[in-house]
């Protein structure tokens, strides 16, 4: 079962598991074991959404996590420069979040994760196994990476390591207005002939594209926003609004920039321009 910790012992656990994290390691090893966190084994996680949610995450991973447990365990919530950070102490603990880790990234891959399944509501970085408290600040940094590298996967993704490899761009490639207004342009095209398999086609081609030649998140949002709104703003010219059922403008806004991936993102382009033209092909039918 897992060990229950007094407020005051739990309290100084998470200051020094942050305070190392953030540089201070100068900790007695008697201070660490006095509050059960002295160990050779440690290893940092951080959790966030899959998926963009104007709602909080409904389940907590520490309540998945304790469904495999067979032994006692040692783990840690703190949050760290925002994030929301489980630091697992021991090897057991270690084990048993890799294991979890190792059936998600599988399940991911596979695509064998039930839509709505606890574990599908979480994207979790990992950081590296390390031998000393002293060192978590390190198993934290590969973790931040990990995080910081999952907005370019050309896939969606469930779980990252630390040695997944950094975009690496390629600044030939321009995304510049006439390349938007060029995508923009072959998107309606294709809509208004009801093409859906080379509008998926040209949407996974964008998806790749950005991915592979693009390293700053803002840029990216900036391009999907400005194709989605001048798509959007060509059918609200040509066609009667009312036929359309178009997203709220600041919900489509938010779902755009607060997308946690390209291909998320993309998705619900795609969506969206399905939604057009499955509409504008209804209002053909009912003007013959």
């Amino acid at each position: 079962m897992e060990r229950t910790y007094t407020d005051e012992i739990r309290r100084l656990r998470r200051a020094m598991l942050v305070g190392s994290i953030n540089g201070y390691t100068s900790i007695p090893e008697l201070h660490l074991r006095s509050v059960y966190i002295y160990s050779d084994t440690y290893m940092v996680l951080l959790c966030d959404q899959f998926r963009y949610s104007p709602k909080p995450l409904e389940y907590n991973l520490l309540d998945i996590v304790r469904v495999f447990e067979h032994a006692e365990m040692s783990y840690e919530e703190v949050n760290v420069g925002g994030h929301h950070c489980i630091i697992f102490i021991g090897k057991h603990a270690v084990q048993t979040i890799q294991e979890i880790l190792n059936r998600l990234e599988s399940a991911s891959n596979e695509h064998a994760l039930e839509k709505g399944s606890p574990l599908d509501s979480y994207f979790l970085a990992r950081g590296c196994i390390v031998s000393c408290f002293a060192d978590l600040g390190i198993s934290y940094r590969e973790a931040i990476t990990a995080y910081n590298s999952r907005f370019f996967m050309p896939a969606l993704v469930h779980t990252l390591g630390s040695s997944k490899p950094e975009n690496a761009p390629d600044n030939s490639v321009c995304f510049d207005d006439d390349f938007i207004r060029s995508t923009t342009k072959d998107i309606v095209g294709l809509i208004q002939l009801f093409d859906r398999n080379n509008l998926n086609e040209t949407l996974t081609e964008l998806n790749i594209r950005l991915c592979q030649n693009l390293n700053d998140r803002q840029t990216a949002v900036d391009i999907l926003t400005n194709i989605y709104f001048g798509v959007r703003e060509h059918f609200l010219i040509l066609y009667n609004a009312s036929n359309i059922p178009f997203a709220e403008y600041s919900y489509a806004l938010n779902r755009i920039s607060q997308g946690r991936q390209v291909r998320e993102i993309v998705d619900f382009l795609h969506d969206q321009f399905i939604m057009i033209m499955k509409s504008i092909g209804y209002s053909s039918r009912e003007s013959k």
